[in-house]
């Protein structure tokens, strides 16, 4: 019998080699991208629902290059970034000069806007010299014509994770380049909570048809269902069938919380590898202990969201609502699809919150996501559609977990 550790059997960060689910659509859909390498691929859905591990399935960490995105990153940054990756380097030969020959090497390894002045170590072919000069060199421009002259031969993808993050400068910009990088057959995967291709379409028009857009959501009741009788058997213990279906119920169909549960089960049980004879275990508040476990290790992340979110925005007179949201979310379900701000509103007032407007309730989730960014935390909420189809989505699954296992969190912002 094979002997597993109980953490390389069930991952909640990081690829679970072990107990990865395939789910045939979207499957299908990344390797159909992978093979056309003229279309840009965007993987979008909500947090922890295996974005990443959709794109370690797919691609070797031979063949990628991975550039994570924040706010404040330019595009130049990024080009910059993956030329040091591919290690880019320039080099000027200088003339004999009496015999001597100095080869001058530069490595390009910040970003630059005009000249810059590069100290370069000149070693000659003689015994008698060996110098440091200061020499002004010209800086090529950093662009996608020079990524592309370099990621070509290498046959790398480029990964952009967290793209969600990117300000609305850098999503203009790499819409423009986008086109230039599909003409060359040169691949970028994009990784969002949120479905920006429209975005990028719609700041290029000469995108249509050039993006793979993969919509990765909840995963299946099967799905977790086999995910946790997988890593079960593996370690050769079995949950009972109301276990398993507790534990698939608390992940909110979330298969990074279903590995997070199963993990701090098998601590609270002691199993730290597979077993050498079968165990059989049949506690329900075996799970509730392991939730209130990851609940309690989370709270200190979600309690300044809470903080900022329930303080909300001045600009209508009132900060109320902000909080009311909060609760909506913890004791009502947000579907997948979200919720129509009439929806919200009907929400709110059936909860007590009665003296409210549809155009208080429509300005305030509007303004949510503004005050994330505003923040620099994580983008939990979406808010998005025209006029009469906007909708307000939950993005990470992981806040209504520790809201509902640590409830305190909401209920001191009306005690």
């Amino acid at each position: 019998m094979e002997i597993y550790n109980v953490e390389d059997v069930f991952v909640s960060v990081g690829f679970p080699e072990h107990t990865y689910i395939s789910r045939e659509k979207i499957e299908r859909e990344m390797k159909l991208g992978k093979v056309n390498r003229a279309k840009q691929i965007l993987v979008y859905g909500g947090s922890k629902m295996g974005k990443s591990n959709l794109w370690r399935k797919h691609f070797s960490e031979d063949e990628i290059i991975k550039i994570p995105i924040n706010s404040n990153k330019t595009v130049d940054d990024i080009y910059t970034e993956i030329l040091s990756e591919l290690q880019a380097f320039y080099t000027t030969e200088k003339g004999q000069s009496t015999g001597v020959t100095a080869s001058l090497l530069g490595e390009l390894q910040a970003k630059v806007a005009a000249l810059f002045n590069a100290k370069l170590q000149a070693s000659t072919q003689t015994t008698r010299t060996k110098s440091d000069k200061e020499v002004a060199v010209v800086t090529p421009l950093i662009g996608a014509n020079l990524v592309i002259k370099y990621l070509k031969p290498s046959r790398k993808v480029i990964v952009l994770e967290d793209f969600h993050y990117a300000n609305e400068g850098v999503k203009k910009q790499i819409s423009q380049d986008l086109k230039a990088f599909s003409d060359e057959r040169q691949q970028f995967v994009m990784l969002s909570v949120e479905q920006n291709n429209t975005d990028l379409v719609l700041y290029n028009t000469d995108l249509m048809g050039r993006i793979i857009g993969i919509s990765v959501g909840s995963f299946s009741y099967h799905e977790l269902h086999e995910m946790v009788t997988r890593g079960a058997n593996l370690l050769n213990i079995e949950f009972s069938e109301q276990m398993t279906d507790k534990i698939v119920d608390e992940s909110m169909y979330s298969a990074a919380l279903a590995q997070d549960i199963c993990l701090r089960l098998c601590f609270e049980l002691d199993i730290m590898r597979t077993c050498t004879e079968r165990q059989y275990f049949d506690d329900l508040g075996l799970v509730e202990r392991a939730c209130q476990s990851i609940a309690s290790d989370n709270e200190i992340a979600y309690k300044k969201i809470v903080a900022e979110v329930a303080a909300g925005g001045r600009s209508d007179g009132t900060t109320e609502k902000y909080k009311w949201f909060l609760r909506m979310i913890r004791d009502t379900d947000i579907p997948e699809e979200g919720l129509r701000n009439t929806e919200v509103l009907q929400r709110l007032r059936a909860m007590g919150h009665t003296n409210i407007e549809q155009n208080s309730v429509t300005s305030g989730l509007k303004y949510l996501p503004n005050l994330l960014v505003r923040r620099n935390l994580p983008p939990v909420f979406g808010f998005n559609g025209g006029d009469g189809a906007e909708r307000f989505y939950l993005l990470d699954k992981y806040m209504k977990f520790v809201f509902k296992w640590q409830p305190d969190l909401i209920d001191s912002l009306f005690s």
